[in-house]
């Protein structure tokens, strides 16, 4: 699961913590992201969600976040990418489904993705293993994807 901590100086950290919760497992700190919910056709991400990179836009947050080794592809552990999008933060809506995943690119893992946003343009980065290597892919998209749909 994915949560979230806000800090005024960089040094002091708090914890996000739902108020009206009344999960006990979650007393301390709420999370904005779980597991997709298989009720909602949300299979692919249903084990997991983690390693979030949350760029701010004129249309509000945007979250590249991973999920692995999923119930939907047993025999290779993979990372594979999704988008969620939120107007404050906190209530956060999946948006469009997997994003990329090993075999979108000739790999069989990534090692670190990064999301940029600048004019209008998103830019996602994703390190893919070649054998005892690396390389670096760019993929773009132009346009908005909005909080409010």
């Amino acid at each position: 699961m994915i949560g979230r901590v806000v800090s005024q100086d960089g040094i002091s950290w708090t914890k996000y913590d739902d108020p009206v919760s009344t999960d006990a497992r979650f007393a301390r700190s709420d999370p904005i992201l779980r597991p997709g919910d298989p009720r909602e056709g949300n299979v692919w991400d249903q084990r997991n969600v983690m390693q979030p990179r949350v760029v701010l836009t004129e249309d509000g947050y945007v979250m590249l976040y991973t999920t692995a080794n999923t119930v939907t592809d047993p025999v290779l552990i993979s990372q594979k990418y999704g988008l969620a999008v939120s107007a404050d933060g906190l209530e956060w809506r999946r948006s469009f489904g997997e994003v990329i995943r090993p075999g979108t690119i000739d790999t069989a893992a990534f090692w670190f993705a990064g999301l940029l946003h600048a004019e209008d343009t998103y830019f996602l980065f994703v390190e893919a293993a070649r054998g005892q290597e690396t390389e670096v892919y760019l993929a773009t998209h132009q346009g908005r994807l909005a909080a409010d749909g």
